[in-house]
């Protein structure tokens, strides 16, 4: 119930609303339905969750970091790799990997 909250958290800040499944739907997608909670039931807990933040919702996720960084230019045109200079795709490359492993 927990976990199911916290996704639920997380959806309403980081998707757009369309994205968001109704609570009503997440409930059954979980079968938390059958154990008998409602979606006003659900809601507590969904403030549970945020109360153990304490409201401190705004993490940067760390995607969101390296966008930042390689928008900024993390490769420079004086770079070099073994005293030879990098390929032009070396930042797609990096944006590629970085995304991967985020």
């Amino acid at each position: 119930l927990f976990a199911t909250a916290c996704i639920s958290v997380a959806s309403k800040f980081e998707e757009a609303k369309e994205y968001c499944p109704p609570v009503r739907d997440l409930l059954v997608l979980t079968k938390l339905s059958h154990a008998g909670y409602t979606p006003l039931s659900f809601q507590d807990y969904e403030i549970e969750v945020l109360q153990c933040l304490e409201w401190k919702i705004r993490a940067i996720p760390p995607i969101r970091v390296v966008g930042y960084f390689l928008s900024r230019g993390v490769i420079f045109e004086t770079d070099t790799w073994k005293g030879r200079t990098l390929l032009k795709t070396i930042p797609d490359y990096i944006k590629k990997y970085a995304e991967f492993f985020c």
